[in-house]
């Protein structure tokens, strides 16, 4: 976890981030084509982490040790660290009902979602999209973002 001053991170990125450049031509968030232009931006941007754009040639960073739980979740499997399954090893969060159904993993909003005899299957209401396949495949589904 990160923690600074938003004055001293521009500095650094300035400092190290070689694509800070592109991140000046930014016009100010009030503007009212800031979302297109950060988009635009964005996407022109080297895809890399702050770790290695910023943090590892800093000079001036400091660490502070702290025992909060912290749990990079980065699958959806890690997250059925955090849903307590039923007694049916389903993994249930939303407004689900289920009959006759085992071992599934569905993910969703307040859109009432009835399992009826189904096994083996994920379900995740991400925004503007529904995902569904088969719990085995569950792994894959982050590959599906640049599709």
């Amino acid at each position: 976890m990160f923690i600074f001053d938003v004055n001293n991170m521009l500095k650094e990125l300035e400092q190290n981030y070689s694509g800070y450049e592109i991140l000046k031509t930014l016009p100010p968030i009030e503007k009212n084509n800031y979302k297109e232009e950060l988009n635009k931006v964005y996407s022109e941007c080297e895809s890399i982490s702050i770790d290695y754009a910023v943090m590892e040639k800093s000079k001036n960073i400091y660490v502070i040790p702290g025992d909060f739980g912290w749990d990079d979740i980065g699958t959806w499997n890690s997250l059925l660290r955090y849903i307590k399954p039923d007694e049916k090893d389903n993994f249930l969060k939303g407004n689900i009902k289920e009959y006759d159904s085992k071992n599934n993993i569905i993910y969703a909003g307040n859109k009432k979602i009835i399992l009826l005899n189904v096994e083996d299957i994920f379900c995740i209401d991400a925004e503007d999209v529904l995902v569904i396949g088969n719990r085995d495949k569950l792994k894959e589904v982050h590959e599906l973002r640049n599709k």
